[in-house]
């Protein structure tokens, strides 16, 4: 009887029991009574190397929970390997926060193991750490995955040649439809091998690229991703160092852009006149489909304000958001 009832144990209770004995952990009341939800949330409980362990031997037993948070654990190096270890044996986690855990000493093992998982749709690895040195192995996942339907990587370090990598691996993927790369320090040749990846990109719908430096190289990269670019629907490339002839560049590109419907530019310092370029871009564009523009905290005067009337004449669906209109000088 024993025997089966390890056997049909599906929440993985006998095993994380098992594995507190050995690992010498007291087992978390929080974990053994939701073990059985579909969702489980384990953030901020500061988990040990060896308290991960545990739940890791749980988790490659348990077949009820689809959606893990364990985010702000600072789980390291050995908790990640842990997590590692159960998914190797998991197929029915398909949503996976690691957010804030410290990961990047293990980004080769957790990139291999969430490459070959089948049943993984969502991963978030926002705030672990990750430098140039972990772009080789996201670049591999982000090229190879095949299940793979969101990747936040958000909040790391990831520079010029992470940007190089990534870019390849953008233009590659076929299963990613959402991308976060916010908050990372994406420049020069870095920022351009991504828009280049986005450019020949043919399946991802929704890209952040906001808080990085792509500036005024990037723009024209990104004025030829949105040329040629037939299936993105949201890109946000708020604060990236875009100035006014930056702006006019992103227009050229949205002149040819059919299918965005959420464009956001907020807080780069293209002043009123590259608002003005934008949405004089976008009054040459009859097919134009967007449906949310916005400038947040970039002041506008009246002479944008009078184009922009012309917008609402023709797209009057389109909604803006701005940083208020500039007193006239007397």
């Amino acid at each position: 009887m024993e025997d089966q009832q390890v056997t049909y144990d599906h929440t993985g209770k006998t095993a994380y029991v098992e594995a507190c004995r050995k690992f010498d952990v007291v087992p978390a009341a929080y974990f053994l009574r939701h073990m059985n939800d579909n969702e489980l949330s384990m953030k901020h409980h500061g988990l040990t190397g060896d308290e991960m362990r545990a739940i890791a031997a749980s988790l490659a037993a348990n077949t009820t929970i689809n959606r893990l948070d364990l985010s702000d654990n600072w789980l390291h190096y050995d908790g990640g390997l842990a997590i590692c270890e159960a998914l190797k044996e998991n197929c029915f986690i398909t949503d996976l926060n690691l957010s804030d855990n410290h990961l990047s000493l293990c980004a080769e093992q957790l990139c291999q193991i969430i490459k070959h998982n089948n049943t993984l749709c969502r991963v978030n690895l926002s705030g672990n750490c990750f430098e140039d040195e972990s772009a080789t192995y996201l670049a591999d996942l982000i090229m190879h995955t095949t299940k793979l339907e969101f990747l936040n990587l958000s909040h790391n370090s990831l520079a010029e040649k992470a940007g190089l990598l990534l870019g390849s691996a953008i233009s590659e993927n076929l299963c990613l439809k959402e991308l976060d790369l916010s908050w990372n320090h994406l420049r020069r040749k870095g920022a351009m091998a991504v828009a280049y990846g986005i450019k020949n990109n043919v399946y991802m719908k929704i890209i952040n690229l906001a808080w990085n430096g792509f500036g005024l190289e990037g723009s024209a990269a990104l004025m030829d991703a949105l040329k040629a670019n037939s299936v993105l629907q949201e890109m946000d490339i708020t604060n990236n160092r875009i100035n006014t002839e930056g702006a006019v560049l992103i227009g050229k590109g949205l002149t040819a852009n059919e299918t965005l419907t959420v464009f956001k530019i907020g807080k780069n310092p293209i002043q009123s006149s590259g608002c003005w370029g934008i949405a004089a871009a976008i009054l040459r564009n009859q097919n134009c489909n967007l449906k949310y523009l916005e400038f947040k905290d970039i002041p506008v005067n009246r002479d944008f304000m009078d184009i922009w009337k012309q917008v609402e004449e023709q797209f009057p669906h389109l909604e803006i958001s701005h940083g208020g209109i500039e007193e006239s000088l007397k």
